[in-house]
């Protein structure tokens, strides 16, 4: 079929067809080299250059700040992953019978075959070994990250980007060193999001296109998604019809079919009810608080071998339920669940007669154990970018089992992350110990952490008494402001890291210990570490894993999320419900520092809710509330508007300037999402010159 629809036209070996072509390509290439010129060189507006092609070459130059003179481009994976994740990657397999197809219909024509997935990271390339051999130069290979922010105006990127089959030949390439080459791209889009899976790829040298290769690889493409929106189809009736003996079994409580994204597929009236979801979201896009429930089920899954998880919900109402979600397989991979929701335990108290003990051995016999922790992936909330990256790389964590360092300011959730990552791993079914360390008197600090024998101090308990690491033993110890431990302590702690066996105070035996130590800061450790405060072998030992917490500040969107969520929450615990903030109230409260974090922000939100004389919070009863907020109230405009002023304008430019135009680091230091930035610098009319005409004459500077 496929080689059928590629040979409409003379063999690419034909004398007359080379001639002919030749002169061709070599008057597309000088018709190309001049608008590159123009653009990259002479930063002039081109002629006669396609609409896709200009508007990618303005975000390499003007956003992504792409250097056209780079010779190759970033490995993105590093050695060995480029096959793990083809062995992992769904689309590629299914993706095989029709890949080689191609192939056979692409050899011996100079041409490679390259499969990317959906960040843009190579995973696989055949074809002409010597047209193989010529792209390693430039790492178009497995492993290469060809995604448009990195490698520039490219075919696989371009198409990722856009969503579309794009060409891009020789000279339309942003980056010099690709122009040698004519790439034909086209993306496979999921289904039922339309989101980007996979790029397939045809690349050759720039003096060997063919007219109707984009439409060949397109065609491909598209069969590809059919099947995979086959496969769909199946996937989803299996789901659906696990969620139909589920709803029989249990009419009184709350029952959703969900597919592996979180999209609703099926949901029975009680669930409605419950989750207070209209039943029109049936089908339609993912719900986060389902996509996150069926993530820590994945991960569960994969790690433990465990086809179900119950947690507690909060639904997007704020209402917290019990969930428990039912793994649902085909093809050996987690597809989707049936979650079953109601209001509380009390529920299935009932259900056994209203006996309580009952209800404690069904526990037992589910492998619940009385250390159960409060807080999973789904109970922390946050939707910013830092918060993203964080639980991305939290979960990450958790699928491990070495020892974790969380970094963070008090009040950002560190032992919600603890938690959370104790119950996403294989020791969820064990104990959780938290320890302050900066709470515990120095003289008794090994005994609280490692236990003492009978007699061991005056004092002591006849018997003697387990440490902390002793209950946690088999699970996790969450070691607390880490960085108060005084000197003794680092090095009792250091010897346990390394023998994992205690020695109890008062006895010369050592226990043998099976536990994993998270540890978490507030305070920078490798500062301490330069300040001679905190050993410099004990830091390496605790942070084989980092993670970094944001401070709320640094948060944006999150700050008014949070905020209507605890309202609703102190609402019916102080009045009869429903109080609500203003919009403007809203904008000063996305613009408060909020040192103490969320511990601050939970705080001011139930004191505005106790003492509130209305149901609707304004500026004025902010103003009396919390005094000190006042001047963020005064004479200010919301921040769309104030970005257009002069003052908001120089703020905006003196940061770029500061982080030499980079908008990611600008974004970072100012709080707010890269696309605010972007829509800040539009609407201020600042441009990548203005960037760089400041930092040539900074305000006040001299001469």
């Amino acid at each position: 079929m496929f080689e059928q629809a590629y040979n409409t036209t003379p063999p690419m070996g034909s004398p007359e067809r080379v001639s002919d072509q030749s002169r061709k390509l070599a008057s597309v290439r000088r018709e190309l080299d001049r608008p590159w010129s123009q653009f990259v060189i002479a930063h002039t507006q081109p002629d006669g250059i396609r609409r896709e092609i200009l508007e990618s070459w303005s975000l390499c130059r003007d956003v992504y700040h792409i250097d056209p003179g780079m010779r190759r481009t970033l490995l993105g994976l590093p050695s060995g992953q480029p096959e793990v994740n083809r062995v992992e990657n769904e689309v590629l397999r299914i993706s095989q019978p029709f890949l080689l197809e191609v192939k056979q219909a692409l050899d011996e024509m100079g041409f490679v075959l390259a499969f990317f997935d959906s960040d843009g990271s190579m995973l696989k390339c055949d074809g002409d070994p010597k047209v193989c051999d010529d792209l390693q130069e430039i790492n178009f290979c497995p492993g290469g990250s060809w995604k448009e922010e990195v490698a520039g105006t490219n075919g696989p990127g371009t198409a990722l980007a856009r969503r579309q089959a794009v060409q891009v030949i020789a000279s339309e390439h942003f980056v010099e060193a690709w122009h040698k080459w004519a790439c034909y791209a086209a993306p496979i889009l999921d289904p039922v999001s339309g989101q980007p899976l996979a790029v397939l790829d045809v690349t050759g040298y720039g003096n060997a296109t063919h007219p109707h290769i984009l439409l060949f690889v397109s065609s491909v493409a598209r069969a590809i998604q059919m099947e995979l929106a086959c496969r769909q189809v199946r996937k989803d009736c299996s789901i659906i019809e696990e969620y139909a003996q589920t709803a029989a079994k249990r009419p009184n409580d709350g029952v959703i079919a969900v597919d592996h994204r979180g999209r609703i597929l099926r949901m029975s009236p009680s669930a409605e009810r419950l989750l207070r979801l209209p039943h029109a979201l049936s089908g339609s896009e993912n719900v986060p608080e389902l996509r996150d429930l069926l993530s820590s089920l994945s991960i569960r899954a994969k790690s433990l071998g465990h086809q179900s998880l119950e947690v507690a919900y909060i639904a997007a109402s704020g209402q917290q339920l019990r969930a428990a979600a039912q793994a649902v397989f085909g093809e050996n991979q987690l597809i989707g669940a049936v979650v079953t929701v109601n209001d509380n335990q009390s529920a299935a108290r009932r259900n056994l007669g209203g006996d309580t003990r009952d209800l404690d051995r069904n526990v037992k016999s589910r492998g619940m154990v009385k250390y159960r922790t409060r807080y999973c992936f789904d109970d922390v909330l946050g939707n910013s970018p830092a918060m993203q990256q964080a639980f991305k790389r939290a979960r990450q964590a958790a699928l491990q089992d070495m020892p974790i360092l969380i970094f963070g300011e008090s009040g950002t959730g560190k032992e919600m992350f603890a938690q959370a990552i104790h119950n996403a791993g294989v020791r969820s079914q064990r104990p959780f110990i938290a320890v302050n360390c900066g709470s515990i008197p120095r003289e008794l600090l090994e005994a609280e952490l490692f236990g003492y024998v009978s007699g061991a101090f005056t004092g002591a308990k006849h018997g003697g008494n387990a440490g902390k690491f002793e209950q946690a033993d088999g699970g996790t110890i969450f070691l607390d402001e880490v960085s108060e431990l005084p000197p003794a302590g680092q090095v009792a702690l250091l010897r346990v890291l390394q023998e994992m066996e205690i020695t109890r105070v008062g006895s010369s035996s050592p226990i043998s210990l099976d536990v994993r130590v998270v540890a978490a800061s507030n305070k920078n450790l490798l500062h301490e570490v330069s300040a001679g405060r905190f050993r410099r072998d004990l830091y390496y030992r605790l942070a084989v894993l980092t993670i970094d917490l944001p401070p709320l500040r640094q948060r944006g969107e999150d700050i008014i999320m949070l905020a209507k969520l605890f309202l609703a929450e102190f609402s019916g615990q102080v009045g009869p419900g429903g109080l609500s903030f203003t919009p403007q109230v809203l904008d000063v409260l996305s613009r408060c520092e909020w040192p103490g974090n969320i511990r601050e922000l939970r705080n001011f939100v139930q004191r505005a809710a106790v003492l509130a004389p209305a149901l609707q919070i304004d500026c004025e009863t902010l103003r009396e509330i919390e005094p000190c907020l006042g001047p963020l109230m005064e004479a200010e405009q919301p921040r769309e508007e104030a970005a257009s002023t002069d003052a908001k304008r120089g703020t905006i430019l003196e940061i770029l300037s500061q982080c030499s135009g980079n908008v990611s680091e600008a974004s970072r230091r100012m709080g707010l999402s890269r696309m605010t930035i972007y829509r800040k610098m539009r609407d201020s009319s600042i441009s990548r010159s203005d960037v760089l005409l400041h930092r040539s004459h900074p305000k006040g500077a001299s001469g």
